[in-house]
């Protein structure tokens, strides 16, 4: 079997498949040309991790907000209560 090359860069062929790419009929050989972080995912997965000094997302930053806020609001209840207490 000859393989061609369709194009210098993987990406722009137009027979490409991804290891999630399911084949419904017939048959199909396939020719592994990257892995791990080579692979197109890889690298979509890097530029999604590679936060380049941004702070924490809207999500965080709310739920961060809310479990100090929780956290303040049970510690000065444990302190009424053991304020009570050495009164009592």
């Amino acid at each position: 079997m000859q393989v061609e090359a369709a194009s210098a860069q993987a990406e722009e062929s137009r027979n490409i498949a991804f290891s999630s790419s399911g084949c419904i009929e017939g048959e199909a050989v396939g020719l592994v040309i990257r892995a791990g972080d080579g692979t197109m995912i890889g690298k979509i997965a890097k530029l999604a991790t590679a936060t380049g000094g941004v702070s924490m997302s809207t999500l965080e930053r709310d739920i961060h907000h809310f479990v100090t806020v929780r956290a303040d609001g049970v510690l000065t209840a444990l302190n009424v209560v053991w304020a009570w207490g050495l009164g009592s």
